[in-house]
Protein backbone atom coordinates (compact mmCIF):
# COMPACT_ATOMS: atom_id res chain seq x y z
CA UNK A 1 0.00 0.00 0.00
CA UNK A 2 2.82 3.00 0.97
CA UNK A 3 5.31 1.22 -1.93
CA UNK A 4 3.67 1.98 -5.05
CA UNK A 5 3.91 -1.03 -5.98
CA UNK A 6 1.71 -2.81 -8.50
CA UNK A 7 0.23 -5.86 -7.65
CA UNK A 8 1.56 -8.00 -9.28
CA UNK A 9 5.29 -6.86 -8.12
CA UNK A 10 4.00 -7.21 -4.32
CA UNK A 11 2.57 -10.26 -4.81
CA UNK A 12 6.08 -11.33 -6.74
CA UNK A 13 7.99 -10.45 -4.05
CA UNK A 14 10.64 -12.93 -2.29
CA UNK A 15 12.98 -13.30 0.92
CA UNK A 16 15.77 -12.56 -1.45
CA UNK A 17 14.27 -9.76 -2.35
CA UNK A 18 13.98 -7.81 0.60
CA UNK A 19 16.66 -5.82 2.57
CA UNK A 20 16.33 -4.59 5.80
CA UNK A 21 19.00 -2.51 7.18
CA UNK A 22 19.68 0.25 9.76
CA UNK A 23 18.59 2.60 7.17
CA UNK A 24 15.03 0.62 6.91
CA UNK A 25 13.48 -2.01 4.77
CA UNK A 26 14.35 -2.09 1.01
CA UNK A 27 12.31 -4.13 -1.52
CA UNK A 28 14.46 -4.90 -4.97
CA UNK A 29 11.38 -5.22 -7.70
CA UNK A 30 12.69 -7.75 -9.83
CA UNK A 31 9.53 -9.88 -11.18
CA UNK A 32 6.06 -9.86 -11.33
CA UNK A 33 2.89 -11.81 -11.20
CA UNK A 34 0.74 -13.06 -14.11
CA UNK A 35 -1.75 -15.22 -14.92
CA UNK A 36 -0.80 -18.33 -17.16
CA UNK A 37 -3.75 -19.58 -19.25
CA UNK A 38 -3.68 -23.25 -18.21
CA UNK A 39 -1.03 -22.96 -15.72
CA UNK A 40 -2.63 -20.34 -13.14
CA UNK A 41 -0.78 -17.51 -11.42
CA UNK A 42 3.08 -17.55 -11.79
CA UNK A 43 6.16 -15.20 -11.03
CA UNK A 44 7.11 -14.24 -14.02
CA UNK A 45 11.61 -13.13 -13.68
CA UNK A 46 11.07 -9.70 -14.83
CA UNK A 47 8.25 -6.81 -14.28
CA UNK A 48 6.28 -5.21 -16.41
CA UNK A 49 9.00 -2.84 -18.38
CA UNK A 50 12.56 -2.45 -17.82
CA UNK A 51 12.36 0.43 -16.12
CA UNK A 52 10.39 -1.29 -13.25
CA UNK A 53 13.42 -2.96 -11.74
CA UNK A 54 13.69 -0.60 -9.02
CA UNK A 55 15.01 -0.68 -5.00
CA UNK A 56 12.17 0.91 -3.16
CA UNK A 57 12.04 1.94 0.42
CA UNK A 58 9.20 0.17 2.41
CA UNK A 59 7.25 2.06 5.19
CA UNK A 60 7.50 1.40 8.51
CA UNK A 61 4.04 0.22 9.23
CA UNK A 62 4.53 -2.06 5.68
CA UNK A 63 8.06 -3.25 6.84
CA UNK A 64 5.89 -4.85 10.54
CA UNK A 65 4.01 -6.49 7.77
CA UNK A 66 6.67 -8.05 5.67
CA UNK A 67 8.90 -8.68 8.76
CA UNK A 68 5.68 -11.01 10.29
CA UNK A 69 5.35 -12.82 6.91
CA UNK A 70 9.07 -13.00 7.04
CA UNK A 71 9.80 -14.57 9.94
CA UNK A 72 6.43 -17.38 9.25
CA UNK A 73 8.96 -18.29 6.42
CA UNK A 74 11.59 -20.66 6.37
CA UNK A 75 15.12 -19.84 5.37
CA UNK A 76 14.91 -22.66 2.89
CA UNK A 77 11.98 -20.65 1.38
CA UNK A 78 13.96 -17.39 -0.18
CA UNK A 79 13.04 -18.20 -3.60
CA UNK A 80 9.33 -18.63 -2.69
CA UNK A 81 6.86 -15.45 -2.56
CA UNK A 82 5.89 -13.93 0.46
CA UNK A 83 2.44 -13.37 -0.37
CA UNK A 84 1.65 -16.99 -0.96
CA UNK A 85 -1.69 -19.31 -0.89
CA UNK A 86 -2.13 -22.07 1.16
CA UNK A 87 -0.13 -24.53 -0.11
CA UNK A 88 2.88 -22.13 -0.67
CA UNK A 89 1.89 -21.37 -4.09
CA UNK A 90 1.59 -18.04 -5.67
CA UNK A 91 -1.21 -15.89 -5.46
CA UNK A 92 -3.01 -15.37 -8.34
CA UNK A 93 -3.57 -11.18 -9.02
CA UNK A 94 -7.54 -11.99 -9.76
CA UNK A 95 -7.89 -13.85 -6.43
CA UNK A 96 -6.45 -10.73 -4.64
CA UNK A 97 -8.29 -7.75 -6.72
CA UNK A 98 -11.63 -10.24 -6.40
CA UNK A 99 -11.25 -10.33 -2.25
CA UNK A 100 -10.04 -6.84 -1.85
CA UNK A 101 -13.33 -5.71 -4.05
CA UNK A 102 -15.43 -8.41 -1.52
CA UNK A 103 -13.81 -6.45 1.68
CA UNK A 104 -14.70 -3.06 0.11
CA UNK A 105 -18.51 -4.03 -0.42
CA UNK A 106 -18.29 -6.04 3.44
CA UNK A 107 -17.10 -2.26 4.39
CA UNK A 108 -19.70 -0.60 2.35
CA UNK A 109 -17.18 1.28 0.02
CA UNK A 110 -17.88 -0.62 -2.82
CA UNK A 111 -19.47 2.59 -4.45
CA UNK A 112 -16.16 5.20 -3.62
CA UNK A 113 -13.80 4.56 -6.34
CA UNK A 114 -11.01 2.83 -4.22
CA UNK A 115 -9.06 -0.10 -5.63
CA UNK A 116 -5.68 -1.55 -5.79
CA UNK A 117 -4.66 0.83 -8.40
CA UNK A 118 -6.19 3.52 -6.15
CA UNK A 119 -3.50 3.07 -3.15
CA UNK A 120 -0.37 2.60 -6.30
CA UNK A 121 -1.47 6.37 -7.31
CA UNK A 122 -2.03 7.55 -3.50
CA UNK A 123 1.51 6.40 -2.73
Amino acid sequence: MGTALRPGEALALRRRDITNGPEGMIAYVAGTMVHSKGRGAMRQDHPRTDASVRHVAVPNFAAEVLLRRLNLMSLEDSGRTIFANRSGGPLSPYNVRRTFRDFLRIAGLNDTGISLRWYRRTA
